[in-house]
């Protein structure tokens, strides 16, 4: 190996190269110091859970974003990270808004930091709005099967359920309060809701229904409508009850519930002399002993109670009829009586007045109905009979009835005919007694109606039919049916014979128990006459024949009426 010779090296040269080298260090260090650094300018901005943002820069250097918010972070393929870095070159990064720790309350702001090289600045100021109320729905609770609900709005108003005459009858309405969120409530505060609405809380929703001590003075018949209900708040609160959303829905009120109506007073059914000033009650034919009957005069006057005082009055004619001892009617709603006269006062009372009967000779008669305008809507135009009349009985005893769905709305049934002379109709009283000694001192108080003791007094055309269906010559134009249970020892059964003429005899044409069984005599109690049969004995035999008395003139042979007995 050879030695080095440093002398031949040229140290000059060594040197030289030596400081080219420190001077190109040299240069390498300035040109690092001397790179610009400029910071995108600073924005501000308000985003939602769920934006995007775009962050777009150049960076020369290196460079690392930096979100100070959890809520704010970076999208890095299928991650976010609250940090995200990179080399040097113009960089465009995505930031995300989470809903981390987002309330109804506060917003929520943050900062997002760049820094590149040995520098950092805020490139970024992010509100996030604190999170949108959203999710209310007010629905009502279906009654029944098959019906939807109803979803209300403010363009769609809350319609509380009708009152009726009877408070407990009210109707109320359900309505059902649903949040997206479950950890938020709703609630109605106190003043929130107009006075003439009650509001009741349940389960899952409200019960609302009209106050009828309001204080805004609306009564339960009167309908309300957008322009004077008002509108009912629904607060959402949350957990420790701060509210953040309050939504007002319109309320309104359909007034008295659809079809109820009140008549105050109800005369029921009515003769009316014939002048037209006397209106009389008409006994049923099923009442016992004496009734009183009421009397009107001049005319008949009654208030109507019906949503917003909107209500038809319909007037037929009516015709009265016997069925098996009870007095009925028949109507033609589509035949209107001219002699009855209907007068409305005051928006709410009807006035009913008659014409004298005039020269006519047979009976006229009337119904009055009041109807709500809104049933009348719906009748009007159909078969009027049909909508409002039943048909009950069978054949020639068939008589009508107003449905029970109008029969509140009658007012009364009047009956006109020719006053009847004595002796033109008889009409018989059944009564009962029991060891009757003095009978001058007997008074009608001393009687039992024969009802009381489950016997009846039937007449009518139907009995006469019946009683000749069975063989029976009946030789009264009127035929009468009495049933009782038999005799007993002093049981005496009392027939008070009214409308009878003086001449007129009463008797029985055949006594099948014989005089020393059972008595038939006539007495006079209270000015009015009787027929009575008394049993003598105990034991009495029920004929096997059919026994009757009879009223009339044998002279003549003219019988007005013959009652028959039926034992049991």
């Amino acid at each position: 190996m050879k030695a080095l010779n440093l002398k031949n090296i040229s140290w000059s040269l060594i040197i030289s190269a030596m400081m080219c080298m420190v001077a190109f260090a040299s240069c390498s260090d300035d040109e690092k110091e001397d790179v610009n650094i400029t910071f995108p300018e600073l924005k501000e901005e308000t985003h939602v859970v769920g934006d995007e943002i775009e962050i777009s820069f150049n960076a020369p250097v290196d460079w690392q974003l930096t979100s100070k918010a959890a809520w704010c972070k970076f999208v890095n393929g299928d991650f976010e990270d609250a940090t995200t870095s990179g080399k040097a070159g113009n960089q465009t990064v995505t930031a995300k808004i989470l809903g981390d720790g987002q309330d109804y309350i506060n917003d929520n702001t943050t900062e997002i930091v760049l820094k590149m090289g040995d520098k950092e600045q805020v490139i970024y100021k992010i509100t996030r709005s604190k999170k949108a109320f959203s999710g209310l729905t007010i629905k009502s609770v279906p009654e029944a099967e098959g019906e939807e609900a109803v979803e209300y709005s403010a363009e769609n108003p809350i319609v509380v359920k009708g009152c009726d005459i009877d408070a407990d009858r009210d109707g109320y309405l359900l309505i059902n309060a649903s949040l997206a969120d479950a950890n938020l409530k709703v609630g109605i505060k106190e003043g929130d809701n107009p006075d003439w609405v009650k509001v009741e809380s349940t389960d899952n929703g409200f019960k609302l229904s009209f106050n009828r001590n309001n204080s805004e003075g609306f009564e339960p018949k009167n309908s309300i409508g957008k322009d004077k209900a008002g509108n009912i708040k629904f607060s959402v609160m949350t957990s420790d009850e701060t509210i953040i959303n309050e939504v007002a829905i319109p309320v309104e009120y359909e007034g008295l519930k659809e079809g109820v109506i009140l008549v105050d007073p109800v005369y029921s059914n009515l003769t009316v002399s014939t002048d037209g000033q006397t209106f009389t009650e008409i006994p049923s034919g099923m009442e016992t002993g004496t009734p009183t009957l009421k009397t009107y005069e001049e005319k008949l006057v009654s208030t109507i109670t019906v949503r917003d005082d909107k209500f038809h009055v319909l007037v037929g004619s009516a015709i009265k009829k016997d069925a098996l001892g009870a007095t009925v009617f028949n109507y033609d709603f589509t035949e209107t009586p001219d002699w009855v006269t209907i007068a409305q006062e005051e928006g709410v009372n009807i006035t009913v007045t008659a014409n004298p009967l005039g020269d006519a000779t047979t009976q006229r008669g009337a119904i009055v109905l009041v109807l709500p305008e809104n049933e009348w809507n719906k009748l009007k135009e159909g078969d009027i009979n049909e909508a409002l009349i039943d048909v009950e009985g069978w054949g020639e005893y068939s008589y009508h009835v107003i449905k029970d769905a109008y029969s509140k709305g009658i007012m009364a049934t009047l009956i006109q005919e020719p006053e009847k002379q004595v002796g033109d109709q008889i009409v018989l009283t059944a009564f009962y007694a029991q060891d009757i000694n003095d009978w001058s001192q007997v008074t009608e108080d001393d009687l039992t109606p024969i009802e009381m003791i489950e016997g009846s007094l039937q007449t009518g055309e139907e009995i006469k039919t019946m009683l000749q269906d069975n063989g029976i010559d009946v030789m009264g134009e009127q035929a009468w049916l009495l049933s009782v249970p038999n005799f007993m020892k002093g049981s005496s059964f009392c027939i008070r014979v009214d409308n009878v003429l003086p001449e007129h005899q009463m008797g029985m044409p055949f006594n099948p128990w014989g005089t020393d069984n059972v008595r038939c005599h006539e007495e006079t109690i209270n000015g009015k006459r009787y027929i009575i049969l008394t049993a003598l004995k105990d034991n009495i035999t029920i004929p096997s024949e059919p026994c009757s008395v009879i009223i009339g003139d044998q002279d003549s042979g003219v019988f007005p009426a013959e009652c028959y007995f039926q034992f049991y």
